[in-house]
């Protein structure tokens, strides 16, 4: 999740700060490149990588987020019962599943939000139908 998207970032910059530390001198010395043409190439490399770096955070976020956040607060204020009725949905959840199987899975959602605004109404739950 979260620590895997920062590596990937973390290990890509680490390979843009080594490119152009070599890019200059290999780019002058095997085609005499100037720097206004190496500025090129790393406009046409930003130009490439910056969307991509987007396409992963996008890709790495995590779909039950929302959910660990009501549960961590459920937990603090001490509502253990409807923890366990939040983990139940939790562990029902596949990301690839079908459509019919999602469909069960909101309507379960619905069905536990209903729940939850009921015992617990001081705590936001909207996030149960977010999906």
């Amino acid at each position: 999740g979260t620590v895997a998207c920062f590596t990937v970032i973390f290990v890509f910059n680490l390979f843009i700060g080594t490119s152009d530390a070599l890019m200059a001198p290999v780019t002058q010395r095997a085609f005499h490149f100037g720097p206004l043409e190496v500025s090129y190439i790393f406009l046409a490399t930003s130009v490439l990588f910056v969307p991509l770096t987007f396409v992963v955070i996008a890709g790495s976020k995590q779909p039950l987020g929302p959910l660990k956040s009501l549960r961590t607060e459920l937990v603090n204020k001490g509502h253990t019962e409807v923890v366990l009725k939040l983990d139940h949905l939790e562990s029902t959840f596949e990301p690839r599943q079908p459509d019919s199987g999602r469909a069960h899975w909101k309507a379960l959602a619905r069905e536990l939000h209903t729940q939850l605004l009921a015992e617990v109404p001081a705590i936001d739950v909207s996030s149960l139908l977010r999906f």
